[in-house]
């Protein structure tokens, strides 16, 4: 079911005397920080230029969640004065736990709050102005469990790295899975030598009784080659899903075909659409590219009505105070990532994580 908020942001509609639409940015900008703060404002600028028919006006500004002169709460503060009719952030799990432990959130009337978090635990009065969204492995995870539910594939295994993300992966996946109606028969977690991954593999099929539809996994390109090798060892034919794409070498070899994996729309759209180290950044780069298109072309409105938004890094709904994005799924073969199932704007799915 979908959501309908009250704030003026979703129901805003351009005209020529409109007031500006004030967005405000709460990012880690610091030099040697993470750089998705970069990439995001990065993704708001491009869009800020793009010329767009009877765009509304936007007042962009943004705080650096990590400026030495000052403290992150003194930057939430300051961001609430300036009563944003779009406030987005903060990024960073510190940042986001200082406002877990404040007594109480207090937004401006007008306020809409896009926030990038698990929102649970946050001691917010105006729950209906607050909106979350995911740039994190979430997304990723969410899409593939989406497509493999899609394709019939309900018995799943997990392979993932032995390491505190990996456990979390581990634990969401089985939660939205077997709260689904699916079954996870087995979980294992890989060290770092490359060993271990057969080791693993042994576990999975073992734990499971050979009885699966999919293997899920987190890994990098080296591991990622020795899958297939490794299953066929075994006498699987199973697909692998990873929940990252196979990175570098245009040309793919053959131990990563048929290796299925999420992908933004406008990647796939390249004349080379091999995924490099850099598209990591230029996938949430495209995320602020998107969000300030919403915002520019006053489709926070039309989203809620028509149900979806189409957009550089994918479909967008509303479902239970969520911003949801709904990627492509490419298969590698043995040139190039190939497109095999790309949402369309008007259709509509429902799976949460």
């Amino acid at each position: 079911m979908l959501l309908i908020l009250s704030s003026p942001l979703l129901q805003a509609v351009c005209s020529p005397d409109q007031e500006p639409i004030t967005v405000v940015l709460l990012l880690p900008l610091a030099e040697g920080s993470t750089p998705f703060g970069q990439s995001l404002l990065d993704g708001f600028i491009a869009a800020d230029d793009e010329v767009v028919d009877s765009a509304c006006e936007v007042n962009l500004r943004y705080l650096n969640t990590e400026e030495e002169s000052t403290t992150f709460i003194q930057q939430w503060y300051r961001a609430l004065e300036l009563e944003p009719e779009l406030l987005i952030g903060p990024l960073l799990e510190q940042h986001q736990q200082q406002l877990v432990d404040l007594s109480v959130i207090e937004l401006p009337e007008n306020t809409t709050w896009l926030y990038p978090g698990e929102p649970t635990h946050l001691p917010v009065s105006q729950s209906e102005q607050l909106l979350t969204f995911s740039i994190s492995w979430r997304e990723q995870l969410r899409n593939l469990l989406e497509y493999g539910w899609d394709q019939g594939q309900h018995d799943i295994v997990l392979l993932l790295p032995d390491s505190d993300l990996g456990r979390k992966i581990a634990d969401a996946t089985v939660l939205v899975w077997e709260t689904k109606g699916g079954v996870v028969t087995a979980v294992a977690h890989y060290g770092k030598r490359f060993s271990t991954l057969n080791q693993a593999m042994r576990q999975l099929i073992r734990e499971s009784r050979g009885s699966f539809d999919v293997l899920l996994t987190l890994a990098n390109d080296q591991q990622l080659r020795m899958l297939r090798p490794l299953m066929s060892y075994h006498s699987r034919e199973e697909p692998i899903y990873s929940l990252m794409p196979p990175v570098g070498e245009r040309g793919l070899k053959k131990d990563l075909q048929e290796i299925y994996f999420p992908m933004h729309p406008a990647l796939l759209e390249r004349s080379d659409p091999g995924f490099e180290v850099d598209d990591f950044l230029l996938q949430v780069e495209n995320v602020g590219f998107d969000l300030m298109m919403l915002t520019r072309t006053g489709e926070w409105q039309q989203l809620q009505k028509k149900g979806s938004y189409l957009g550089r890094s994918g479909r967008y709904t509303i479902e239970d105070r969520q911003l949801i994005r709904t990627f492509c799924i490419a298969v590698s073969d043995k040139k190039r990532p190939v497109l095999h199932w790309c949402p369309q704007s008007e259709e509509i799915q429902e799976f949460g994580l």
